[in-house]
């Protein structure tokens, strides 16, 4: 593992911490099951949702699920970030694997070399990192070939 990794990935978890982040994510499954009920109630036509989290995803399923919509025969879901808990869903999510571990190693050194406490990233352009391919994961929530 590199520095980078070192500095940023060993966090010192605090039982505040982790209720805080509990708050968080309850709150974001909260809105997006409510924004996405009321586009429901409004008559929205849609076919699909493309979540930023799968967490935005489990929302999207709690509230299409209410309203009666079948996944993915009515509505397709995709979420991002590949939780461990997606392929356990019903029906299971499809989600963009981003690479986290890579991602999170690239953001590191950015922050690290932009406070001058580690070398320069191997950019070739300052204050930039490449990020990783991310790629797809096709599950039971999209309607496709190829599923995993």
């Amino acid at each position: 593992m590199n520095h980078a990794s070192e500095t940023c990935v060993k966090p010192r978890w605090k039982a505040a911490d982790i209720a805080t982040f509990a708050r968080i994510v309850r709150s974001t499954l909260n809105a997006i099951t409510t924004a996405l009920a009321a586009a429901i109630a409004e008559g929205l036509a849609f076919d699909a949702v493309f979540a930023v989290t799968d967490a935005g995803a489990i929302g999207a399923f709690r509230a299409l699920g209410e309203a009666g919509r079948v996944m993915p025969d009515d509505v397709q879901v995709v979420g991002f970030d590949n939780l461990a808990l997606a392929p356990y869903l019903v029906p299971s999510l499809t989600t963009i694997e981003p690479d986290n571990d890579a991602m999170v190693d690239a953001v590191c050194e950015l922050v690290l070399t932009s406070l001058g406490l580690d070398a320069p990233a191997a950019t070739g352009d300052r204050g930039r990192v490449r990020m990783p391919t991310a790629r797809i994961v096709r599950r039971e929530s999209t309607r496709g070939p190829t599923r995993a």
